[in-house]
């Protein structure tokens, strides 16, 4: 699967390009018939996209196009914080 990011849409017409992150200088097409799991409108410039790419005579083309999603480290605030509700979850008394 290829990866890359939107660089410019053509909504009345459904299709776009995609900025491979593989270092090409050629954008790959694709059309809204393309997208698996998701709907053309809710595309944006700049959104991260996976992808198969096919060998056109008029270029390559994306197919099979999912939106990337990306994990990140959820922040759960400064440590501190977080030592002083384990202190005072240690010293209440449960009563078992």
């Amino acid at each position: 699967m290829a990866e890359g990011k939107i660089v410019k849409l053509i909504r009345h017409r459904g299709f776009g390009f995609i900025d491979v992150a593989d270092d090409s200088d050629e954008d790959v097409f694709f059309h809204h018939s393309g997208l698996e799991d998701i709907y053309f409108e809710d595309l944006s410039v700049g959104d991260k996209l996976e992808f198969e790419i096919e060998h056109t005579d008029k270029g390559p083309e994306a197919k099979n196009i999912s939106k990337k999603i990306e994990v990140t480290e959820f922040d759960m605030g400064n440590d501190e914080d977080e030592s002083l509700a384990e202190e005072s979850y240690a010293e209440e008394d449960l009563g078992w």
